[in-house]
């Protein structure tokens, strides 16, 4: 099984010609250090996650075991600023379908 994660486009400026998107937000949260510094481990996971964040359009998709790196992520990154567009990105992580690749 897989995980179905969708990509949104938040009414949110960033600049003149960007909005904010969940993408941008995963891609922080996966790459942001953590206490300590940061595991090659880590790494590894966050470098399959950036490269599913490539290939997606609509959604990406996780195995398990990625989705549950994101979620904690997304949970646990230090964010530098209060935006309800974070807490919506989480929840979708959270709340990620399962989908079956088979199909």
């Amino acid at each position: 099984m897989l995980r179905s994660i969708p990509l949104r486009t938040f009414d949110a400026p960033i600049s003149d010609t960007e909005n904010l998107t969940s993408a941008m937000l995963f891609r922080t949260a996966v790459s942001a250090p953590k206490q300590g510094g940061v595991t090659v481990d880590s790494m590894r996971r966050a470098m399959i996650v950036l490269d599913g964040l490539d290939k997606a359009s609509d959604a990406l998709l996780l195995d398990e075991a990625h989705w549950q790196f994101l979620r904690d992520a997304m949970n646990t990154c230090p964010w530098g600023a209060f935006s309800p567009h974070i807490v919506t990105a989480t929840d979708d992580v959270i709340n990620a379908e399962k989908v079956d690749p088979n199909k």
